[in-house]
């Protein structure tokens, strides 16, 4: 038998958050040896890993060896005072040390704008070689298809660089702002 009145459980459950009749509640029926499951259960209208996260919140900071015969007389109490704000650390000043050159990143090719690759670079099916770029550019079903076709290096991968960057996502797309239609449109498109 747990020393908190099936009164006081009936009034825990009839309330909303962690009030201080509640935080008691579950004060006494940790300090009984109820689980928080078992708590949670009881009062009701909360979770298990909120019982242990509230407990965990409010109970006082333990040293980090626990002699084991204390274990068993486990305690909770609720804090009387707010704890103090903690301020954030002060951002150090001063410049960052320099970065080595072995340590810095390949400068990235420029983004090829595909409307604007020289006609005698394109190639069509038939003309591809595993020594130019095999990056499609239009509808397949369009007269005007045509590959990339920009000399690559022969590293095994079937891409130029600047479309190689675009095929992992890592160049930003260009995107599409459609045109202001009247003098009060809405341009959701930013």
């Amino acid at each position: 038998m747990s020393i908190v009145s099936e009164a006081a459980l009936v009034r825990a459950r009839g309330e909303v958050g962690w009030t201080t009749h509640r935080l008691s509640i579950v004060q006494d029926l940790y300090n009984s040896g109820k689980t928080a499951a078992q708590i949670a259960c009881l009062i009701g209208g909360v979770t298990r890993n909120a019982v242990i996260g509230k407990i965990h919140r409010t109970v006082e900071k333990k040293p980090d060896f626990v002699d084991p015969s204390r274990m068993a007389r486990r305690t909770f109490t609720a804090p009387t005072t707010r704890p103090a704000l903690r301020m954030r650390p002060e951002p150090k000043l001063g410049l960052r040390p320099p970065v080595p050159p072995e340590k810095q990143r390949p400068v990235a090719p420029a983004p090829i704008i595909d409307a604007t690759i020289p006609g005698e670079q394109r190639k069509t099916l038939p003309q591809l070689t595993n020594t130019c770029c095999k990056w499609p550019v239009g509808d397949p079903g369009t007269p005007d298809f045509f590959f990339c076709g920009m000399p690559k290096p022969d590293n095994g991968r079937p891409y130029c660089p600047a479309h190689e960057l675009r095929a992992k996502g890592a160049e930003p797309r260009q995107s599409f702002k459609p045109p202001l239609r009247g003098p009060r449109a809405i341009n959701f498109m930013h």
